[in-house]
């Protein structure tokens, strides 16, 4: 889109022109996210506000909280006349760019309302497993980053493995998720519970098991929780 931008710190002129076009549609269709207009001044003060910028004027925001590791995308809007012309994947496009260039690995996100679900998965965005805890099943995750992809077989003589369940439990079930140890790896990004078991096999041998939130707990850091995080380096150790 042309004559368009995004603004990481936006002024009060910004949050005036977001607040003009919410509480519009508020009032004619008792719609939108001008409800939430407490927290989105609470992001602009605490600078966690990005608008989109067409011909200067606020047509979109994000609020948005970091994780260790990842983005948490609380809102995103596209003023009401705007919307079904392609701007939420332009305004998507410049905040994954943003992100990634300061270092995160993924952006996660609630759906909602739950009609927004098929414009995030055509966007990419990826249905969160179940975990476990009180998470909602249309929260979604998008990589940032090339991640290694993981694989149908265990044959592998390096391989990671993870179950999602404790280790408790690990003899029940095969793993879920397998990842093969190569050299010149992207980094492995998934979604996790702490407490579900890990294990690494070197040569097929038993390197290392227990919960991920054991396994180099200290060397490694790989539990990023809600994401297993493991970097290239790590891997390469392993090779």
């Amino acid at each position: 889109m042309s004559n368009s931008n995004i603004l990481i710190q936006p002024t009060k002129i910004q949050l005036d022109e977001i607040h003009f076009w919410l509480k519009e549609e508020y009032n004619k269709t008792h719609q939108g996210f001008y409800c939430n207009w407490p927290i989105i001044v609470e992001a602009f003060e605490k600078d966690r506000l990005i608008t989109f910028q067409s011909y200067n004027k606020a047509v979109g925001f994000v609020v948005w909280r970091a994780g260790e590791v990842h983005i948490d995308i609380d809102i995103m809007e596209i003023a009401p006349h705007l919307r079904h012309q392609g701007i939420g994947r332009t305004f998507e496009s410049y905040i994954n760019l943003h992100f990634k260039e300061a270092g995160f690995t993924a952006l996660k996100l609630f759906c909602e309302p739950r009609e927004s679900e098929n414009f995030w998965r055509k966007l990419g965005f990826i249905k969160f497993p179940e975990r476990g805890y009180s998470i909602s099943d249309l929260t979604f995750y998008k990589p940032l980053i090339s991640c290694l992809e993981p694989v149908s077989e265990s044959s592998f003589s390096n391989r990671i493995e993870l179950w999602n369940c404790d280790p408790y439990e690990k003899n029940k079930y095969p793993p879920i998720w397998i990842w093969e140890i190569k050299n010149n790896l992207n980094p492995i990004l998934h979604p996790v519970n702490c407490n579900w078991n890990l294990r690494v096999i070197i040569n097929n041998n038993l390197f290392t098991e227990d919960k991920v939130k054991y396994v180099g707990e200290k060397k490694w850091e790989i539990d990023h929780s809600p994401f297993l995080y493991i970097r290239k380096s790590v891997l390469r150790s392993l090779y």
